[in-house]
Formats: structure tokens, sequence, C-alpha cells
């Protein structure tokens, strides 16, 4: 049986199934919300602003034919939501404070060898896959296997038809893997942000520069609940020419949109728009 699909803004879902989905959760009274968004002003613009739940979506699965009439399910949803996004902010609560102000460490001192445990039948772990293989094969590669997600692993192969090009302008062109070696920090309310990738691309020109690109490739599902990181990401690159402080003068810092492979010319566009300084 052919199933059908809606994706509903909350905005667009009814105000009192939004609210009482709310009020189901003593974690989103507003003295608690304010710990985690110190900028908020009030339960209207949490509930409205694109920068809180106006601007995720949701979603649903079946038939739609008395949509309006649904309420338990959509109330069932919203509540959903509102646990994946209580559990979200919980892990990420952090004590740093967002800054412009990057420091130079050490690669070896930041990336380490690692051993991650999958479950067999998990698609991670199929080593048969394309960018497994250019993992354990290119030296631009800096580990032994990726087992990513999807969008991850196509990524690495997007990444591969790009590399000639980028080894007439580099002569260094390296991706490693973020597997929570590290965490950069949200300019404005230091929320933690654990980026996919970073690529870095080093060349002489009379003194050596390098580039750190921060790169997240996002499936569809989720990349609403996610939109705060690329617009992070985004803001690196909007005020590295102006506002970041780097404490090594030949580094450039750059952050990306989105990786999505059915979007990836939009992505290839910002690359090359990024490395045009």
């Amino acid at each position: 049986m052919k199933q059908n699909f809606l994706k509903k803004s909350l905005t667009n879902i009814e105000k009192n199934i939004v609210q009482t989905a709310i009020a189901r959760n003593p974690f989103f009274q507003f003295a608690s919300l304010k710990q985690y968004f110190p900028q908020l002003k009030s339960m209207h613009e949490f509930r409205t602003s694109d920068n809180f739940l106006g601007g995720l979506k949701i979603t649903f699965r079946g038939s739609f034919s008395q949509w309006e009439d649904e309420v338990s399910e959509k109330l069932r949803a919203c509540c959903d939501l509102l646990q994946k996004i209580e559990a979200e902010l919980r892990e990420k609560i952090t004590e740093h404070e967002g800054t412009k102000h990057f420091y130079r460490e050490q690669i070896s001192d930041v990336f380490k060898a690692k051993i991650l445990k999958f479950n067999a039948k998990s698609p991670r772990a199929d080593e048969n896959h394309d960018a497994e293989r250019i993992a354990k094969a290119e030296e631009w590669f800096a580990f032994n296997g990726l087992y990513g997600t999807s969008e991850e692993k196509a990524f690495v192969q997007f990444l591969q038809t790009q590399l000639e090009e980028l080894q007439k302008t580099y002569d260094g062109v390296y991706l490693i893997r973020n597997e929570r070696h590290f965490s950069i920090y949200n300019f404005f309310d230091g929320q933690a942000f654990q980026p996919d990738f970073v690529l870095f691309l080093g060349k002489e020109n009379g003194e050596t520069l390098s580039y750190q690109l921060f790169i997240e490739p996002k499936g569809e599902h989720i990349e609403d609940f996610d939109r705060w990181k690329e617009n992070f990401l985004k803001e690196i690159d909007t005020e590295r020419k102006t506002e970041l402080i780097i404490e090594d003068k030949n580094y450039r810092i750059i952050g990306l949109p989105f990786y999505q492979e059915k979007n990836q010319n939009e992505f290839r566009e910002a690359l090359d728009e990024a490395l045009q300084l």
C-alpha cells in the first residue's frame, strides 16, 4: 500500500495543539528555557520564531483526507518532537561561552586513533561501499575507514570528484572525519557543535597558507532541527574577514552550508565562492 507524506511547519499546526504539547512537558517552562536561551523574550517567541519552534517541520505519514480532524496525531507528533529537542538540549548544555577567538593546536593533539563499534547490520558498517574503499585507499582521507551515514559517504565520493581541481591550487588536500574529537561553539550562546568533517587545504605562495573548512553533511529528515548549526557555519564564513580572531595569521577558517547529495551543485558553488579570497 502506498503511503502519503505530509510535511507541516509547527506554525501551521493549531496553536492550541502546540501549546498543549508544551504544557505537558515541564522542561519547556519559560524559566527553564531561559537557562538555555538567555536571549528568549517570551513563550510566544519560542513557539513562533524561526529561531525556535517556528522554524521546525514535522513529516506525517498516512492518509490525510481528514487532516483537520487528526488532533490526536498532531498532538502526539508535537510531543515527540519536544522530547527530542529536550534530549538534545540536555546533552548539549555547556558552560562554554561563544567566542570568535580561534586557538592553534597540533592536529595530533586533537585527532586520536579510535575504535568504533557498530551493529554489523548497520549501513554504516558496510565496508563494501564505494566511499569506504576511497577512505581506505586514498592518502587525502586521513583515517583508514569512514563508517559514515549515507550523506557522509556521498560527500566523500563528491570530494573525490573535486580532488583533481583542488590539487591544481593546493599542495596539500586532507579530509579528516571528526568522530567526537572536538567541538566548536556557537558565537551566540556557546552551544556545542561537532562538525562531521574538517577539510585542510595548504599552499605555499611566498609563505605557507592553510585553509580549514568545517563541513556537515546532513540528511533532509533532520536538517530543520539542526538548522542552527548551518546558520553557525555560515556565520563563520560571513565574519571570517572582519570579526574572527585567529591565533595563527597563516590560517583561514571557513564554514560551509550543509552538504546534501541532492544539492551538491549548490554546495560546490558555495565551496568555490568561499575559496575566492
